[in-house]
């Protein structure tokens, strides 16, 4: 019952072919509109079933940037409701991958980037949403929309659904999913993937130290502790 103008506030369309706009299924299912407000302090909304899948894939990688190869082993053996697993990733996806890693002068995927994002759409379509560019959308309740730009502009007429509705493409032809190259990260991975071994190396040896000055002073207490008693000396007690 939306109109184009509100599920484009939502960022739940996609209009890469303007003569064919289509619904984003996540993007819509976790938009402001399926939200409820119960209060002016939160609202209840739908969980964003990519958050599951995307903990797994933090789970089994444990690094914030990796090789695309291990990416693809590893999203390849995560199944969602509708993505059954193990699966073999389609040379589509495993070209983005590279290009993602392509894009960062070490190599790897940041996994906590936008470009990661829009992969896992690709990846999980139904699952998770397609990430827009900080600042290109800006989503509003259905209340406050209405009030801003008018309670008539919110819902779809008749007219303009039976407009929707003739043009529909046929089921069997294959929906291209947007993609666009514009990186956005949370924060920079600052490690050097070439020092691994020597910041182990360093971590073992700096606790090998710590723990010999903690020994050294404490030697001359145990000492004394397990020295026996001279018996060339009397016990002396007080009564």
């Amino acid at each position: 019952m939306e109109s184009v103008e509100y599920l484009r506030n939502q960022g739940a369309l996609d209009e890469t072919d303007p003569n064919h706009p289509t619904v984003v299924i996540p993007n819509y299912l976790n938009s402001r509109m399926n939200c409820l407000t119960a209060s002016d302090f939160y609202a209840v909304c739908c969980l964003n079933e990519c958050d599951e899948i995307l903990g797994k894939v933090e789970q089994r990688i444990g690094l914030p940037s990796v090789e695309p190869k291990r990416i693809a082993e590893v999203v390849s053996h995560i199944q969602s409701d509708t993505v059954d697993a193990p699966r073999n990733l389609s040379v589509a996806l495993a070209g983005r991958l590279q290009e993602i890693a392509d894009c960062n002068r070490d190599g790897l995927v940041p996994i906590h980037g936008r470009l990661f994002s829009q992969w896992m759409h690709h990846a999980y379509p139904r699952e998770c949403p397609f990430p827009h560019v900080a600042g290109s959308v800006k989503p509003m309740y259905p209340e406050e929309y209405a009030s801003q730009v008018g309670i008539d502009n919110l819902e779809v007429t008749r007219d303009v659904m039976e407009v929707h509705a003739a043009r529909m493409r046929p089921d069997t032809e294959e929906v291209l999913l947007p993609w666009t190259l514009e990186e956005e990260l949370v924060a920079e991975d600052r490690r050097n993937p070439s020092q691994g071994v020597v910041w182990i190396v360093l971590n073992v040896l700096m606790g090998t130290v710590a723990l010999v000055s903690f020994a050294v002073p404490m030697w001359p207490v145990v000492k004394a502790a397990l020295a026996s008693p001279s018996e060339s000396k009397f016990d002396k007690q007080l009564v």
